[in-house]
């Protein structure tokens, strides 16, 4: 009788390091208003208002209908940029882009003191 095989050490370094990424990041939502800057501008020349610091993981065109956030796509009233960062880059983000932030599963009270 032998000893099991050692822990796969690259599964254990990438749950470590998942697990430490939930933590940090948070994934919440800048609904674009009929007023914002960004309307008609691409998803490129958006991402250069914050030097490209912003990482959009999807872009959300109505109920259900999610959009690959390529560069050449052409922001509208509605949609809504999902992005993931640390909750100082978030609030510098909405700043920035005159967009109010929202939990990703909460659009009922934007993110401040009150709703973290």
């Amino acid at each position: 009788m032998g000893f099991p095989p050692p822990p796969n050490t690259h599964a254990l370094a990438v749950l470590l390091l998942t697990v430490v990424a939930l933590v940090l990041f948070t994934r919440e939502k800048i609904p674009l208003e009929s007023s914002s800057l960004l309307i008609l501008m691409t998803l490129a020349e958006a991402l250069q208002k914050v030097d490209g610091a912003m990482k959009v993981k999807t872009i959300e065109r109505g109920p259900d209908n999610f959009l690959v956030p390529l560069p050449d796509v052409v922001l509208k009233a509605g949609d809504h940029l999902i992005i993931r960062d640390t909750p100082d880059r978030l609030k510098e983000f909405e700043k920035v882009l005159g967009g109010t932030l929202y939990s990703s599963d909460a659009m009922d009270a934007p993110v401040d003191d009150e709703h973290p």
